[in-house]
């Protein structure tokens, strides 16, 4: 039970983690990266932080699919970004097959009011704001909470820093 989007190059999560229906953590990491993808889940934790292993470690070779099995509950889902395309796709529910998204996108129970809100600022032609959506997903979803983590990928300007010109000193007689 999550709130994740990706929306505007910006992966946005909440950070709760529920058990049996009981909130019992607020600070939980459901968004995770590697040097080229960007991967983020809702669900089952068990099932979803093997996914997250097999996309990041072992970079969904077909091959080296993870035996899930033995884990009884397969209530998960992930958005997998690629970094330099920007492309996402998924993995839902027990297949391991990649589902291609469009953008926006959002997963688990807080996901149709986070998608509610990216609707709204399309809308009013405003900027999409992943951080706001998922805000939104918090305040609508009670299985949804803690602080919101975010992982940006548009480029930032550099910052170049103004030279400043040292006093001039008199000498002391």
């Amino acid at each position: 039970m999550t709130t994740l989007i990706y929306a505007g190059n910006v992966m946005a999560s909440d950070s709760q983690l529920t058990t049996c229906n009981i909130p019992c953590n607020g600070n939980s990491q459901k968004i995770f990266q590697s040097e080229h993808l960007l991967v983020g889940y809702a669900g089952s934790v068990a099932k979803a932080l093997r996914i997250v292993d097999w996309v990041i470690y072992d970079h969904c070779a077909p091959d080296m699919k993870p035996d899930l099995s033995d884990l009884e509950d397969s209530d998960y889902d992930i958005i997998v970004v690629d970094k330099q395309t920007k492309k996402c796709w998924t993995y839902e529910g027990g297949a391991l097959d990649a589902i291609p998204l469009s953008q926006p996108t959002a997963i688990g129970s807080g996901s149709p009011a986070a998608m509610g809100a990216i609707t709204y600022m399309k809308m009013n032609k405003l900027p999409l704001d992943a951080k706001a959506a998922v805000k939104c997903g918090i305040a609508c979803d009670i299985f949804s909470g803690g602080k919101v983590q975010s992982v940006d990928l548009n480029p930032r300007p550099k910052r170049v820093k103004k030279m400043v010109s040292p006093k001039a000193v008199s000498p002391k007689e």
